[in-house]
């Protein structure tokens, strides 16, 4: 009866052994992740290797309407601005980034007009600098294809002169800013 125990006690020491590691795992993932969900008009704030902060610009939001008040000069001018529309068109949801760093898009939330948990993974179509310089990629973790970029460009992912085709961003390291 006691090696019956003790086995019991066993598999039961290690399902809460498990149980804690898994949800620490998870946890520490889902704090990269500071994004407001469903917000149509965002700013991430970059702090190099710590979790990123974001302010929500739309005016309201809910499931209904989201009233946006950006415009470019909300984001300030040591800012990456990133358009799901080509043509620095924000009417489908865009997101600033201010400050230096590596992000995923994988890990920044769209607008609640996309579906529940739709990422701005693979979803940017022109961007705009200001005073940012970094390294754009094709796949997460700064792995696949890739596309330097200087401060005051704007343009739109389209695959000509170096630049990735449109709606294929998933990663990027602003590594510095004015």
């Amino acid at each position: 009866m006691k090696k019956l125990t003790s086995k019991v006690l066993g598999v039961f020491l290690g399902i809460v052994l498990a149980t804690t590691i898994c949800t620490n795992i998870a946890s520490a993932h889902s704090s990269q992740s500071s994004t407001q969900q469903g917000c149509g008009h965002l700013i991430v704030y970059l702090h190099g290797t710590s979790p990123t902060t974001s302010k929500c610009m739309d005016a309201s939001q809910s499931s209904q309407h989201a009233i946006p008040y950006t415009s470019v000069s909300d984001c300030g001018p040591s800012s990456l601005h990133l358009y799901n529309n080509i043509d620095f068109d924000a009417s489908n949801g865009d997101v600033c980034f201010i400050g230096t760093g590596f992000i995923n898009l994988t890990d920044i939330q769209g607008p609640w007009w996309w579906g529940p948990f739709v990422s701005w993974n693979d979803k940017a179509s022109s961007y705009q600098t200001n005073c940012t310089q970094g390294t754009f990629y094709a796949d997460i973790n700064g792995n696949g294809s890739h596309q330097a970029f200087a401060s005051r460009q704007s343009a739109n992912f389209d695959g000509v002169d170096f630049k990735l085709n449109n709606d294929t961003l998933s990663s990027f390291d602003i590594t510095s800013q004015c």
